[in-house]
């Protein structure tokens, strides 16, 4: 598909201009053709009606399909003109059958050749132009025709064009086909023939060796379309989010969130239970330990208090390393 100023297709497209209000465009012996889903033949004028004849031409004088249409644009006050839009009030449009090479269009006036709108509409015009580069304005209507030409000139038109007279499969099936490594074959919508495209997550061109080349989305790493890591791989790529984050690790994605730290249920209530048990533990282990020390303190107090100083003084020291005497406690005793 080409995108063309309409200046420069008009004079380097083999135009006639047969009156002031017929034109004729001719791309024949070419491998264009107008295509039929971006241009319109768009149609201006509040007493206007637009007349298109398209043909696909075989030679300059003989078509093999020959297709004809018209609309008509109306408005008796400047009130029903409907700004920016081409529904048969003050703008009126046309489709372009697919695989023409041949366009004329005649645009013609009533009979009272806007005597009754020259308030508000002076000239009636026809574009012929890329459908979405063209927006109407009630404004144009009381353009000059020098102005209004001026302003056409600047729009674009789109050709389509394809290679050779076959299918993909026929092309492929003959060994003549053009495309190349990495690229798909595509059979013309619009006219006979086929184009060649890259793969998706390849770029080059697809009809010259070696064809299309795999594109390093990762290559810079500043600038990739990951927000984790950014791994290549043949015709595409794949993201991984850091340790402890997770996600696609995507930019037009889910990106990456960090995770957070839950803790199990089952094991807080462990943790709290073990923990709250040596608690307890140690606290009994305390409590006990005091008070066996508080007895022993108390026995020694009791002993001291009925006279076991005294008793330990009169104890005769050790004879021939024999203990003539020894104290025994109430525990040994029992």
């Amino acid at each position: 598909m080409i995108r063309l100023d309409t200046h420069n297709l008009l004079t380097g497209a083999m135009i006639e201009e047969l009156e002031d209000k017929e034109m004729s465009w001719y791309i024949g012996r070419t491998w264009f053709t107008f295509s039929s889903i971006k241009n319109r033949l768009f149609g201006i004028g509040c007493d206007t009606t637009t007349i298109s004849y398209t043909a696909n031409v075989v030679e300059r004088n003989s078509s093999i399909a020959e297709y004809s249409s018209l609309c008509r644009s109306a408005c008796d006050v400047r009130e029903n003109i409907e700004e920016g839009s081409c529904n048969g009030s003050g703008c009126c449009q046309l489709t372009i059958p697919k695989g023409i090479n041949f366009f004329q269009a005649n645009v013609y006036t009533s009979s009272d050749n806007h005597t009754k709108v020259w308030s508000f509409d002076h000239c009636s015009y026809g574009i012929l132009a890329e459908q979405d580069a063209y927006t109407f304005r009630a404004s144009d209507l009381l353009l000059s025709s020098t102005d209004f030409i001026v302003k056409g000139k600047g729009l674009p038109l789109v050709l389509d064009w394809a290679i050779g007279n076959k299918t993909c499969e026929e092309a492929r099936d003959s060994g003549a086909l053009a495309c190349q490594e990495n690229s798909n074959c595509i059979n013309s919508d619009n006219n006979l023939g086929y184009r060649c495209s890259c793969f998706d997550g390849y770029e080059g061109n697809p009809y010259l060796s070696p064809g299309c080349q795999d594109v390093n989305e990762c290559e810079n790493q500043s600038d990739n379309p990951c927000v984790g890591n950014c791994t290549n791989t043949k015709g595409s790529y794949y993201c991984t989010c850091p340790e402890g984050s997770f996600g696609d690790g995507r930019k037009d994605g889910h990106g990456c969130s960090t995770k957070k730290q839950v803790v199990p249920l089952l094991k807080l209530a462990l943790g709290i239970g073990s923990g709250l048990l040596f608690f307890i533990i140690g606290c009994c282990w305390s409590y006990f330990f005091v008070k066996k020390q508080k007895q022993i303190k108390l026995r020694e107090k009791y002993f001291e208090n009925n006279g076991g100083l005294l008793l330990k003084q009169n104890i005769p020291a050790k004879e021939g390393g024999v203990e003539s005497t020894k104290i025994y406690t109430a525990k040994e005793l029992e």
